[in-house]
């Protein structure tokens, strides 16, 4: 049996709960802005480069082996690995193969269904590797970073996308999502995305 996750549940102040709701509920980005504390304003201003460890936070190495990528091949070039018939690839690999009209068995036919791929995959001892220097990365890159940037150092209080979206695109007239800003998801509109 795994354990069950914990999950820490944070106390947050009624003012900033209030503030949080008047932006979720602004009419458009003009609104949310003018609602935003002015110290977090610089951080949504202009984009940034985050210069880290490559070697301590390894995710190419771990991306190019979740995706099967050979070590003689960069990752840019993964549409040209050759698979045999009935590789049955990891979810995001799958996704970004049949964007890109590459065969890919059918699910359920010789392949496991979407939702026990899903589960396997995540799973894995592979993905819970991938996940460990993910949080690691996220506790000692880039919430410190994001405080210093938001005038705040250590006392940032932020929440983080606990498992991150992996997205595999390949060479293809398809794309992996319609553009979009992720509010119109259901996410937050104080939310900052990383690439």
């Amino acid at each position: 049996q795994k354990p069950q996750e914990v999950i820490e549940v944070v106390h947050v102040p009624e003012p900033e709960v209030k503030a949080a709701r008047a932006r979720a509920a602004a009419p458009d980005s003009k609104g949310v802005w003018e609602l935003l504390p002015s110290p977090w304003r610089p951080i949504y201003e202009r984009s940034a480069l985050l210069a880290y460890d490559a070697k301590r936070f390894d995710f190419v190495a771990l991306v190019r082996e979740m995706l099967d990528c050979p070590a003689d091949l960069p990752l840019a070039r993964l549409h040209e690995v050759e698979r045999h018939d009935g590789y049955d690839p990891c979810p995001p690999l799958r996704q970004g193969m049949l964007l890109a009209g590459m065969p890919v068995p059918p699910e359920n036919k010789g392949s496991k269904s979407k939702t026990r791929a899903k589960r396997d995959w995540k799973g894995s001892p592979l993905y819970a590797r991938f996940l460990d220097v993910y949080s690691q990365f996220l506790r000692e890159e880039v919430l410190p970073a994001l405080g210093a940037a938001a005038g705040c150092g250590e006392d940032l209080e932020a929440a983080a996308q606990s498992s991150p979206v992996l997205r595999v695109v390949m060479p293809s007239p398809h794309f992996a999502t319609v553009p979009h800003r992720d509010c119109e998801y259901g996410h937050i509109p104080e939310e900052l995305n990383f690439w």
